[in-house]
Order: structure tokens, then C-alpha cells, then sequence
């Protein structure tokens, strides 16, 4: 899976990104390693944490950064990216009502 982060004007450079898309993906591993739910039948994080037969090994994610000028800018990189695929028409909406507000 991709992540993909943003920045503007360079402020890679001082940290300072946002996630433009995969911020669900984020947030179910990092709860998922918060064991705040569990996956398969009830195992949490914290019943494989220490076994040395599991591990992570097998799933790849990559991260993208890309340094827009403009909020409009990288929203319309959101919408150019994602309109046909895996998202709901409510999010593409949402993100198009956004970029006309800004």
C-alpha cells in the first residue's frame, strides 16, 4: 500500500507534512498496534508481539512526498488521483467542496 504525504512550499524540510490520502490506513495499524481492536478471530497486537514466528516481513508500505504550492494545489492531486477508483462518492465530495471553500 502507498502512503501519501504532503507538504507545502517545502516545509518538508521542517517536518511538516499532512496526509493526503491513506489516513485511514494509518490510523487502523496504529490502533491495531494500540491494541484498541483485534483482526482473525480476537488477536490483538499484544498476543504476537514477542512470538518470534510472526512477523511483519511479508506486507509492504511505501510512503510518497509531494511538495505542492498551493492547500488547492494538493487537494486537486487528491481528487485527480483517487475519482474513479476505491473512493466513495461522499469523500470525493467532501474533498470538492473543500477546494471550492479555500
Amino acid at each position: 500500500t502507498n502512503l501519501i504525504l504532503y507538504t507545502l512550499d517545502k516545509s518538508i524540510a521542517n517536518w511538516k507534512c499532512k496526509i493526503l490520502d491513506g489516513q485511514h490506513r494509518i490510523n487502523a495499524i496504529l490502533e491495531f498496534l494500540e491494541n484498541k481492536y483485534s483482526v482473525f478471530d480476537d488477536v490483538y497486537y499484544s498476543d504476537i508481539e514477542n512470538n518470534p514466528d510472526f512477523h511483519f516481513n511479508s506486507s509492504k508500505t511505501s510512503l510518497t512526498i509531494h511538495d505542492f504550492v498551493t492547500e488547492k494545489e494538493a487537494v486537486q492531486f487528491y481528487l485527480d488521483i483517487n475519482s474513479g477508483i476505491t473512493h466513495t462518492p461522499e469523500d470525493l465530495n467532501k474533498a470538492k467542496n473543500y477546494i471550492n471553500s479555500l
